[in-house]
């Protein structure tokens, strides 16, 4: 099973967070939600467990703001500032999808640094 150890942070950087654990999945998504709260399908995420250590904020934790639809099955985290998502998942699970569009990752001229097991397939 694929480990993950990443860093990121929101669009303004008002928002920093680490992502530690098992990769659970590797995904694009196609539902509903996935397209409506994004404005496109499928988006890219990747879900990490346990849910604990997959999304903790390491800086500015009074800048986010979490969305739980109203059937409270479902939540989306994201920056009240920039309003950039950083991870959702079903509530109950003991996991978070991450977008890693958001992972600290340095493109200069070699392009995306993304780990090869962890981009879109």
């Amino acid at each position: 099973m694929a480990t993950i150890d990443e860093k990121g942070y929101c669009s303004c950087g008002a928002i920093e967070f680490s992502c530690k654990g098992d990769v659970k999945f590797n995904a694009l998504c196609h539902c509903k939600l996935c397209s409506r709260f994004a404005g496109v399908s499928p988006i890219h995420i990747v879900g990490v467990s346990p849910k604990a250590t997959a999304f903790e904020i390491t800086k500015g934790a009074d800048k986010l703001k979490t969305f739980i639809t109203p059937n409270g099955k479902f939540s989306i985290d994201s920056c009240s500032e920039c309003s950039a998502r950083l991870a959702q998942g079903p509530t109950g699970a003991d996991f978070r999808a991450i977008f890693p569009v958001v992972f600290h990752i340095e493109q200069g001229e070699r392009g995306c640094l993304l780990r090869e097991d962890l981009k879109p397939k």
